[in-house]
Formats: C-alpha cells, structure tokens, sequence
C-alpha cells in the first residue's frame, strides 16, 4: 500500500511528488487513474510504468533553535534506493522573529516552579542563601518559603533579580521554563 506523500522516481532519476492520490501521466503519455495509487501492485507498476517506481518521500524538517528550515529545490533532494528526501537550510533568524516566536511571560509561576527552575539553572543555592540571610520577619524571606506563588511583577523577584543581575530578558526566560515544569 502507497502511503502519502509520494515521490514517483523514473529510472532517470527524475521524480514527481504526489501529495495525494491523483491522476498521473505514465511513460508514453498514458493517462492513469487515481485509482492506482490504490490499487497497483509491484508488479503493476513494472509493467504499466517501466522504468518508474513510487517511493515514500522522507520530509523531516531539521529544528534548531535561532533558525527556520527551508526547503531547498527538487534538484537537490536525495533519492535512494527506498526513499526520496527533502533537503532543507537552516536559516538564522533576526533577533526581533526570534523574541516574537517566543510564549508570553507567564505572570507568575508557583513556588515550585520557581525552585525546580532556580535548580536546574544551578541557582538555587544563591537565591535560597540571599533571601535565608534575611532576617526572619522580612517579607521577601516569608514570601519565598510560604507563597504559593511568584509573580513576575513582584518585588521578591524582582529585587533578588537585580541582587543577582539578571536581567528582564533572563528573567523572563527563567518564568517561560519555569512555566513548563510540572510536579
């Protein structure tokens, strides 16, 4: 069974992609039906369109962070024995595409989260040691071990952010991952 898309390779090493089952012109100029993406055994296919041989086409879009992947033209793609793929480049985006892509800042994360994140960045030990030296009654000392949550805009963090010299940007990382993490 064919599975879309599909690239139609001639012995030539040319290839048309079908992104569906559709009527095709075979070698000769002859008219097949829709119906033989379906239908069509291997042999059916060695017989009706010598020379030609549908292979799955391989389309894995290559991520990386910074970047967008774009297409590169048919001519490049590679054909193999079993499969045609996609090439792609990477291409870096502007600084400005890159903040836009990003989630929105949550407005606050729970006190959890604040600390797995602080953890896994290797911050924990200085933001817990800062805000422990404080004495016992000071708001920011009682906020970080009882809140249930953190708010971005609050002075606990925002004045420990400036303590460690974070900037708004880090910051504003920091409460993105800390938004993802789940007990």
């Amino acid at each position: 069974m064919i599975v879309f898309p599909v690239a139609l390779v001639r012995d030539d090493g040319s290839f048309a992609v079908y992104a569906t089952e559709t009527a095709f012109v075979g070698p000769g100029g002859i008219q097949h039906p829709a119906e033989a993406w379906r239908h069509w055994s291997a042999e059916d296919w060695a017989s009706l369109c010598p020379g030609w041989t549908p292979l799955p086409l391989i389309d894995e879009k290559p991520v990386e962070e910074g970047k967008r992947a774009e297409a590169l033209p048919m001519d490049q793609w590679t054909v193999d024995a079993d499969s045609v793929r996609v090439a792609y480049r990477l291409i870096a985006l502007p600084p400005a595409e890159i903040e836009a892509a990003k989630p929105p800042v949550p407005q606050a994360v729970t006190n959890f989260q604040a600390r797995a994140v602080l953890l896994a960045a290797g911050l924990f030990d200085r933001v817990n040691d800062a805000l422990l030296a404080l004495p016992a009654n000071a708001t920011a000392r009682q906020a970080w071990e009882y809140a249930n949550e953190l708010t971005r805009t609050g002075t606990l963090v925002n004045s420990m952010a400036e303590t460690l010299g974070f900037t708004a940007a880090q910051l504003d990382d920091l409460f993105r991952q800390a938004a993802t993490i789940e007990a």
